[in-house]
């Protein structure tokens, strides 16, 4: 039988920047860029997973979630911590799930089309955040509140 993986929790994997390396290195992960999931591209898991818990960035470090990392989903909650400066473009874009969002201090800049057609209600953006690029949040018809914060100086 197939298993139903609910959440995956990425707190303690492992990043390295050797793009050469795949899935089989032995790491748990190896780069954002070749993160794959076994089996049909990993469609089994874009409809049964239902939560992703980011990793945590190393100390001094900081990380950003990358282009298209979940694109597709059908998750429905999505756990960033702190370390975090940018959600990159279109990288929960076509989530029609995701209702559960917390955009923790850190982030400076949500990408183009970053959260298109998520079901989110409501969310509340870091005072750390400096720009939203155009459609970050684009056919999201259930947001109905938004609190931007004074810091914001661009928004596409």
């Amino acid at each position: 039988g197939k298993i139903h993986i609910k959440t995956l929790d990425l707190t303690k994997a492992v990043f390295t920047s050797n793009k050469s390396k795949d899935w089989n290195t032995g790491n748990i992960i190896t780069t954002w860029d070749n993160l794959k999931f076994p089996g049909n591209n990993g469609s089994y898991l874009k409809s049964s997973l239902e939560t992703i818990k980011f990793p945590k960035p190393a100390a001094g470090t900081t990380m950003e979630i990358p282009e298209e990392c979940m694109k597709e989903y059908n998750i429905k909650n999505v756990i960033i911590p702190n370390g975090y400066t940018k959600i990159c473009k279109d990288a929960f874009n076509n989530c029609p799930n995701l209702y559960t969002l917390y955009i923790p201090e850190g982030i400076t800049e949500i990408g183009s089309y970053a959260f298109k057609n998520a079901a989110i209600q409501s969310v509340r953006l870091p005072n750390t955040l400096t720009t939203i690029d155009d459609y970050a949040f684009v056919d999201c018809f259930s947001l109905t509140s938004v609190t931007i914060p004074a810091n914001v100086s661009h928004i596409g």
